[in-house]
């Protein structure tokens, strides 16, 4: 015999307590950028910089997510999200790969970190060069995702000498949360970024 549906109650307190949760992360998130970001030994004013774009790029992650009430979304829709700036370098910036769906935690995360590779690519990397150019590719296979940002056309970019909260955003925070790997390699003609996990962690 199948269980009652839930009364109209019922759904309003699992819908508080749902809402506490996310309410929770969203303010766990905050706080930690906040910490880490004035914590990076820049100063006052790049420090607000630096906060001011990260917390854009967390709000533009609610905003996507807030469109699919907060359920499951696919990377090509968060990609395009994420990269704000994109639609200003025009062919320079390419995107694309397979359906992959992405879930509303992971989808956070996700947004974040492409952000920073996009802040990172205008300030230092191929969009500070007239003819450099990133692709943001993916692939699956036996349930596992690469996603990859690749640099080109900006010649060798030199590893930074310190590893700042931006270094840890890109690759230990998403290597962390998708019991993954994050790489961030410094190669003969730009960046490039790997994240290597599966597809269950990412739909989470």
């Amino acid at each position: 015999m199948s269980a009652p549906p839930p009364t109209a109650l019922e759904q309003e307190r699992l819908a508080t307590r749902e809402l506490k949760h996310r309410t929770k992360n969203i303010l766990s998130i905050v706080q930690s950028l906040v910490k880490h970001t004035l914590q990076d030994g820049v100063d006052l004013a790049e420090a607000r910089d630096a906060l001011d774009r990260r917390l854009g790029a967390m709000g533009r992650g609610i905003d996507l997510l807030l469109k699919v009430d907060w359920t499951a979304t696919d990377l090509d829709t968060l990609a395009h999200a994420s990269l704000s700036h994109r639609e200003g370098f025009g062919a320079r910036v390419r995107i694309g790969g397979p359906i992959v769906q992405v879930g509303a935690n992971a989808a956070l995360t996700l947004a974040m970190t492409l952000h920073e590779l996009e802040s990172n690519a205008i300030k230092y990397g191929a969009l500070a060069r007239e003819n450099g150019r990133v692709a943001l590719s993916w692939t699956v296979a036996e349930d596992r995702l690469t996603l990859e940002w690749r640099e080109s056309g900006c010649g060798p970019t030199p590893k930074p000498a310190h590893k700042g909260f931006g270094t840890k955003l890109i690759c230990d925070v998403p290597a962390r949360r998708f019991n993954g790997r994050a790489r961030l390699d410094w190669g003969r003609d730009g960046v490039v970024w790997t994240l290597e996990t599966g597809l269950d962690r990412l739909a989470r």
